[in-house]
């Protein structure tokens, strides 16, 4: 009896989501995950700036650094990851801004523009030169739900967001 089949005998009325090979190999659909690049901006005002993902996709057999899979999605406007299933998401962003003179900032994660779930983080003495932040966040978020990423400045307007130093990630975990 070949092994795909005597695999296939002992998974009778187990429900697996996905396909049988010929070989056993149990194959899965992608699960929704996206670490997309945000792009570089020059910010010449203060308060809120949403950021903007780069649309750039690095080949399959490359480094895969920037890629998006399964059902998610972004926005026309490339402001925001589309999340296609429901269930919860790790999620985690990290943002280089250079030549903040004075002033916070606060970097928000926001779901579906700030109406829920959002995460954020401060800085109340940014160095001038540059500053990282980094946040990782755990959410329960709902086919349809928007995710995004803004920045707030409180008095500097001349600073910049670097792109290739800043990412927005996420997978779903369940």
């Amino acid at each position: 009896m070949s092994k795909a089949r005597e695999l296939s005998d002992l998974l009778k009325g187990v429900d697996v989501d996905g396909d049988l090979s010929v070989s056993g190999t149990i194959t899965s659909p992608a699960v929704p995950a996206w670490r997309l690049e945000i792009q570089g901006a020059a910010v010449n005002a203060t308060g809120n700036y949403e950021t903007v993902l780069s649309t750039a996709r690095d080949a399959a057999g490359t480094d895969h650094r920037r890629f998006i899979q399964g059902d998610a999605s972004t926005t026309t406007d490339n402001k925001k990851v589309l999340i296609g299933t429901t269930g919860v998401y790790h999620i985690s962003a990290n943002l280089r801004v250079d030549g903040v003179g004075s002033g916070y900032l606060l970097m928000f994660l926001l779901n579906n523009l700030g109406t829920s779930g959002d995460a954020y983080l401060i800085d109340g003495n940014p160095a001038g030169n540059y500053e990282g932040f980094a946040m990782t966040h755990t959410m329960h978020l709902t086919a349809g739900d928007e995710i995004s990423i803004r920045i707030f400045n409180s008095s500097d307007t001349s600073w910049s967001i670097v792109g290739g130093s800043s990412f927005l990630s996420g997978h779903l975990v369940g």
